[in-house]
């Protein structure tokens, strides 16, 4: 599932619960914010795993060698997800890869702060913040305002533990950029057919290659397309 990217308005950020939010409301609240750590660690893991599998392919590329095993591994990712094979005019396999490089490393700095960034909000904020923009077939269990919060909802805690993992990844990378957006989806012939610098920007890359390069490396999409994982 496509999650919003809200315009840079922050939305009603509920950090901490207040004393007169009712005692029913405030564990659903805490609900979600466990479960929220409860994800964390794995999030944190998949974006340790991509960030490091970047730098291993940029350094193979750099140094003109044959690549070995676990560089072979990141070079064929990076070019499934981040079709580094197709690039512009003048940009090279290792400029491709910095660039998304970099972007983990702004990903993984967000979530060193999500403290900071994270919100809980409640079903009616969520509904006004989102501007039904499912509608009521789909469930949002979070959203993103680029540069100033990511919102999770209550339909967060009853997904999957992978799933969980992936929609925190697919958030921060939003979060980082307005231009990173639902562009393509997770998988299927739009997604397999991008370039390099549309990729850049389909949100859905980010969650897929950090899946893809860390052990055992499947490719393996986790998502709102299987939210019981």
């Amino acid at each position: 599932m496509n999650l919003p990217v809200a315009d840079n308005k922050s939305p009603d950020l509920v950090p901490e619960i207040p004393e007169s939010v009712p005692e029913s409301m405030a564990g659903d609240i805490e609900l979600r914010r466990a479960a929220v750590d409860d994800a964390k660690p794995l999030a944190a893991n998949w974006i340790a795993n991509g960030a490091r599998m970047l730098a291993l392919a940029r350094r193979v590329l750099d140094a003109g060698r044959e690549p070995g095993y676990l560089e072979k591994i990141a070079l064929a990712a990076a070019r499934t997800h981040f079709h580094t094979d197709r690039r512009r005019s003048g940009v090279s396999e290792s400029d491709a890869i910095i660039m998304i490089e970099r972007n983990f490393q702004s990903i993984s700095r967000a979530l060193s702060m999500s403290d900071s960034i994270f919100a809980y909000v409640d079903g009616e904020t969520a509904a006004k913040n989102t501007r039904g923009y499912f509608g009521s077939e789909f469930i949002v269990p979070a959203y993103a305002y680029a540069v100033s919060s990511i919102a999770f909802t209550a339909d967060f805690p009853g997904l999957g533990p992978k799933c969980r993992a992936a929609v925190i990844i697919h958030q921060l990378a939003h979060f980082i950029d307005a231009r990173i957006r639902d562009t393509a989806g997770a998988k299927g012939a739009a997604y397999d057919s991008l370039d390099h610098a549309s990729a850049l920007f389909n949100v859905h890359c980010y969650p897929n290659f950090a899946i893809n390069v860390s052990p055992p490396f499947p490719d393996d999409r986790f998502g709102m397309m299987r939210p019981e994982d």
